[in-house]
């Protein structure tokens, strides 16, 4: 079995558990060992993998990426990616809260979008408008601040 295959299937084998200490300390542990193992090309075809999942195991993937010492995987872009292409709020509500915030100047994030298109960014911005109708005022005024700039980006890709 290959091992995007293999990632796959080991979330797959386990998604019923709703311990969140068994997430934590024991298959999210063993789903970053698997992404860690992962060579330049076989992580690249996850990045693309990860996207094509069901919303409930791309969710699940977010919470071994960051613990991952693989160096060719850049934990921040594929985080944005799953968040833009996840329909589902429950995950969303829980997902704006890491990286999406850090979407604007003066921070560094914003450096993942310069290859986006103007349709991946829509994504991202509609997605971050659909949370802030369930997230508080304080997270809204960060998240305004977003997709304000996310919407300058948007113009600039349509005048190109």
């Amino acid at each position: 079995m290959n091992a995007i295959k293999e990632i796959k299937n080991y979330i797959l084998e386990h998604i019923h558990i709703e311990n969140p200490e068994v997430w934590e300390f024991e298959l999210t542990p063993n789903v970053t060992k698997l992404i860690n193992s992962l060579n330049q090309t076989e992580t690249n075809d996850f990045c693309n993998s990860v996207l094509e999942w069901e919303d409930e195991i791309s969710y699940l993937i977010t919470l071994s990426i960051y613990d991952s010492t693989n160096s060719f995987l850049d934990a921040t872009l594929l985080y944005i990616n799953i968040f833009s292409k996840i329909k589902d709020i429950e995950y969303l509500e829980i997902l704006v809260e890491n990286d999406i915030p850090f979407i604007r100047p003066p921070y560094d994030t914003v450096d993942k979008l310069k290859d986006w298109n103007k349709k991946q960014i829509e994504n991202l911005k509609d997605n971050i408008i659909t949370v802030m109708t369930v997230k508080s005022d304080s997270w809204n005024e960060t998240l305004k601040e977003v997709v304000e700039y996310l919407n300058k980006q948007i113009e600039n890709k349509a005048s190109r």
